[in-house]
């Protein structure tokens, strides 16, 4: 090393460099999945208001087609119509949940079926409703 005035010095410079891109790096992405996850977890909450929002609406539709004078089969076919458009729907918000997150970010998100949102849902609410108040 003495041939090479310096040398130590450098190494412990691009130690240095590396150490901190490295570092950087990590922070930075723990940051960014703290960041998705509070998003995907307000985007379940959206799609939860809209599902309950989307279930009164049918229920209200159905009261007003057994008051519209509608034969039963007729009615059963209307509730079997706006069956399959809710379960549509929701298949839909599922794959597009899987489909339109930034593939690093994938990993933290673990959606794949419609009860899967709605217990994250639920489960987050009940962990703010039981939590003990802090002094």
């Amino acid at each position: 090393m003495e041939q090479y005035p310096g040398l130590y010095e450098l190494l412990w410079f691009f130690g240095g460099v590396l150490a901190y891109k490295l570092f950087s790096t990590l922070l930075t992405y723990g940051q960014l999945t703290v960041l998705i996850k509070g998003v995907t977890f307000q985007a379940m909450t959206l799609v939860a208001y809209a599902a309950e929002d989307m279930a009164f609406i049918k229920q209200m539709r159905n009261k007003a087609a057994e008051d519209g004078g509608y034969s039963e089969e007729q009615l059963k076919m209307i509730k079997l119509a706006d069956e399959r458009v809710f379960d549509v729907w929701k298949s839909a918000v599922v794959s597009r949940f899987v489909t339109h997150w930034a593939k690093p970010f994938d990993k933290v998100i673990k959606v794949e079926a419609w009860g899967a949102i709605m217990d994250a849902v639920s489960g987050t609410y009940k962990e703010n409703i039981w939590k003990k108040p802090s002094n």
